[in-house]
């Protein structure tokens, strides 16, 4: 248990030096804060600082998914990305964009990753089988 929670401080540290972000200080802030609490034995604070943590490294890991979302096409507008953090699906992160258009289209996209529920979902589908019954010809895609 002891070495669980370490693991997950010492994890919060190396995401937090690779992400980056105005909520730095305060990830560090809340660890440092986890940290204290521990050497007091105050562990549910100690959890509590640490899933806070978490919860502001998860949001900046969606805040940088943003990245992977298409402008508005031509004719198109565009809302601002939101950022989703969904613990009930597993501690996912995600980001959602709605496009519109005058016609009264609309479009919305969502990216969700670090999902450990759909991780297992998605090895239990079978793949090629849906792969060979949505596609009409499978190419093979190699790298240059």
């Amino acid at each position: 248990m002891v070495c669980q929670r370490v693991f997950i401080a010492v994890s919060l540290c190396c995401l937090l030096l690779l992400g980056g972000s105005v909520y730095a200080d305060e990830v560090l802030d809340s660890i440092n804060e986890a940290a204290d609490a521990y050497n007091e034995k105050e562990y549910q604070e100690a959890i509590e600082s640490l899933e806070y943590a978490r919860q502001l490294i998860q949001q900046m890991n969606s805040e940088g998914m943003a990245g992977f979302l298409p402008e508005a096409l031509a004719g198109w507008k565009a809302k601002s990305a939101s950022t989703q953090n969904m613990g009930i699906m597993g501690g996912s992160a995600g980001v959602q964009k709605e496009y519109t258009k005058s016609g009264g289209g609309q479009v919305t996209i969502n990216i969700m990753g670090e999902s450990p529920l759909f991780q297992g979902m998605m090895a239990m589908l079978p793949w090629q089988e849906l792969t060979a019954a949505s596609c009409k010809r499978s190419n093979a895609i190699r790298p240059s």
